[in-house]
């Protein structure tokens, strides 16, 4: 409950319920005409940009788009879509017509301004920009802006980042536009508004946190709507500055986050018990304990929103149609205690809800503004990281009578698996008692096989041992004989063998005498040949040379005859003048005749 002296300094409060009806009549007034004009541009033709098509041809088809944003700007039309892909687009690009500007994704569709000039400038009506990072404008002038605003009415800056610029979102002039999703941070001075009017900012992040950084600015700007916002200031920064400017900074029942809240929550409903001041004529009536999320999910062909409020980061949302279960993590900064606040549609999720943290159920407050349409529920945690899941009540109690019986099947399957490994153990135990049994009958037809063939085996044995024994009693008798006549013949060649022995050594007698005869007739013999030889060869020398001699006689007798020969005739004989050429003479006149 809040206490009167809350009331007090709030003054008297109007229901919540009328006052966020008004909040959407005067949006919807405001927005109308945007809305309107989007609504028409469905007709019209999209026109793509990828900055991989570096080679051409360019006429912004899909299969030939345009190799820069400003290229497609120009050849585009009022009311056409210009769908960048994702890349790094260095570039300035302006915007003189009605169109809608897209990014494939915002974290990887890149505007580059490469610290020069303005980097988006939006000087028509009418403009939808959306899913870009804008970065990198230039410095030191007063115009220089990641995104300019001039003179624009009705546009829609939505799910943008815009960083590291001079001014973040520069608006002058421009009235009744609507900033939704954007993260503006790291620039000297985040929002600017001059003598803009009307427009509605709502679940922005604007973060300023070097020294004399502003998060927003206003100068002579009014009836501006700041909702849902997250305002965050360094310990040398500032979050807001205001020149004669009145806006209006909540719905009536929820306001923004301001990082220098030094309020309380004392209901435990995330929102703070006393008003965020922001100047002597603007206040936040009811600021935010927490940061702002708002998460768009697809029901049966519904879109849907769940929308919470943490000191903690929020993460992975996501949302089971089939269970109409939510689940999304949280992540508190140094392992903090923190608090979450979700308001979800009733056409949805079925109430009531049944809050789970890590899978355990926790105490979730329904607080008192929930209505007919929405449930707000406010749980603690102290974990970190946390798993949060939301079920329907009675979802839940079917899952958990579907977990027990799961839990008794689990069961059930475990006592089977069990009786099964019983089982075929006991099969396995009776398949190697029935191989043992096998095996014995085996060996035991093996051993009768055996049986059998040394029945057999002895038989033929004891025929044969019979055999054996007439042929040893056979062989008795013919030993006798045999023995019988053997000392008769040995009785009768005694002598023999007397006279036998006296000629054998008369014999080896007459042996050896012929045996010395034999060797003195072949050395007679020997020395007989070698003196024939000798002789042979002293008479055939003493006959050659006694024929040699006569024909050296005859050789002289006749030369002279036969120079006068020669001398009388002319004619020259050569006759043979040694022995052995007419031997030589001879011996081949033969073997010609041969």
């Amino acid at each position: 409950m809040i206490s009167d002296h809350h009331l007090s300094e709030r003054g008297i409060r109007m229901p919540r319920t009328v006052l966020t009806a008004i909040f959407i009549i005067i949006l919807l007034i405001q927005v109308g005409p945007a809305l309107s004009n989007l609504s028409s541009k469905m007709d019209n033709r999209t026109v793509y940009v990828d900055s991989r098509n570096d080679e051409g041809p360019w006429d912004g088809s899909l299969e030939h788009p345009y190799l820069n944003i400003t290229s497609s700007l120009e050849h585009a039309s009022d009311g056409d879509r210009v769908f960048v892909r994702n890349g790094t687009y260095t570039e300035r690009v302006i915007i003189n017509k009605t169109v809608t500007l897209e990014g494939e994704n915002r974290f990887g569709t890149i505007i580059n301004g490469s610290h020069y000039g303005t980097v988006v400038r939006v000087v028509a009506h009418n403009v939808h920009l959306e899913e870009f990072t804008i970065m990198n404008s230039g410095l030191f002038h007063y115009y220089l802006s990641g995104i300019y605003l001039e003179g624009s009415n009705g546009s829609i800056i939505t799910n943008n980042i815009v960083i590291n610029n001079y001014k973040g979102i520069l608006m002058e002039n421009s009235s009744n536009n609507l900033l939704v999703g954007n993260e503006v941070l790291d620039n000297l001075e985040n929002v600017y508004l001059i003598n803009s009017n009307g427009n509605n900012f709502m679940n922005n992040k604007l973060s300023a946190l070097g020294n004399e950084t502003f998060a927003l600015l206003l100068a002579n700007s009014n009836n501006n709507t700041f909702v849902h916002n997250t305002f965050i200031a360094g310990p040398d920064a500032h979050l807001i500055s205001t020149t004669e400017s009145l806006n209006r900074w909540d719905d009536g029942t929820e306001g923004n986050y301001w990082s220098n809240y030094g309020g309380i929550d004392d209901n435990h409903d995330a929102i703070g018990d006393s008003p965020y001041t922001i100047s002597l004529s603007d206040r936040d009536n009811y600021p935010l304990m927490g940061t702002y999320d708002d998460f768009a999910t697809d029901y049966e062909n519904q879109e849907y929103h769940v929308s919470m409020i943490s000191n903690s980061t929020v993460g992975e949302f996501e949302f089971n149609s089939t269970l109409e279960m939510l689940r999304f993590n949280i992540a508190t900064p140094n392992g903090a205690p923190g608090f979450c606040r979700v308001t979800i549609p009733h056409l949805l999720m079925t109430i009531p809800y049944i809050v789970l943290i890590n899978d355990e159920q926790v105490n979730a407050t329904s607080l008192s503004i929930s209505n007919m349409t929405h449930t707000f529920l406010y749980f603690t945690f102290h974990n970190d990281p946390v798993v949060v899941s939301i079920f329907p009540k009675p979802y839940y109690e079917l899952l958990l009578r579907y977990d027990g019986l799961l839990s008794d099947l689990a069961n059930l399957n475990q006592s089977l698996t069990t009786l099964n490994q019983t089982y075929n153990n006991l099969y396995s135990e009776y398949q190697s008692k029935v191989n043992e049994i096998t095996q014995l009958l085996s060996d035991l037809a093996n051993l009768n096989q055996s049986l059998t063939t040394l029945g057999q085996t002895y038989q033929q044995l004891n025929t044969s041992y019979s055999m054996l024994q007439e042929n040893y009693a056979s062989l008795a008798r013919m030993y006798d004989s045999l023995n019988f006549t053997y000392n008769k013949s040995e009785k009768e060649n005694s002598d023999t063998r007397l006279i036998l022995s006296t000629v054998s050594a008369s014999t080896a007698i007459v042996v050896v005498f012929f045996a010395a005869l034999a060797m003195k007739y072949r050395k007679s013999f020997r020395q007989q040949k070698e003196l024939t030889e000798k002789y042979r060869k002293e008479t055939e020398h003493s006959r050659l040379s006694v024929a040699r001699s006569q024909f050296d006689t005859d050789v002289r007798r006749r030369e002279g005859k036969i120079d006068d020969f020669t001398r009388k005739y002319g004619i020259t004989i050569r006759p043979k003048n040694t022995l052995e050429e007419v031997i030589q003479s001879l011996d081949l006149k033969k073997k010609k005749e041969d």
